[in-house]
């Protein structure tokens, strides 16, 4: 988030300004349907929060969060449905995909609206 606020000065020098950050479903506070992993929900809900306020304050601004899926990675276990090769098209397509129209919103690798 501070990283973000000190690109401002270079973001304004671009024709298509664009933030994207990388959350998690699990910041959801409408899908949380399972409890647990209290910090981690609440650093993920976090992001999710300053990317709401931060596509208000910066309207010219795109920015959105993206939930990348549940990636297969040597913090998961094996059996994890995407690889990291396919995360990797479907976070390019969503992020070369979005508008101003996108701008605010919480994105699962589908390209869907996540409810916060």
């Amino acid at each position: 988030m501070k990283i973000t606020h000190l690109s401002l000065p270079k973001l304004a020098e671009s024709a298509n300004p664009c933030v994207f950050h990388m959350t998690s479903q699990m910041g959801s506070i409408a899908d949380n349907l399972s409890g647990g992993y209290y910090f981690y929900r609440i650093s993920e809900a976090a992001l999710n929060m300053f990317n709401k306020s931060f596509s208000k304050d910066y309207p010219h601004i795109l920015s959105i969060v993206i939930h990348p899926g549940w990636v297969r990675t040597d913090m998961a276990e094996i059996m994890t449905p995407i690889s990291p090769e396919i995360a990797a098209i479907n976070i390019s397509d969503l992020v070369l995909t979005a508008n101003n129209l996108s701008s605010g919103n919480f994105y699962n690798n589908k390209g869907e609206i996540l409810p916060w």
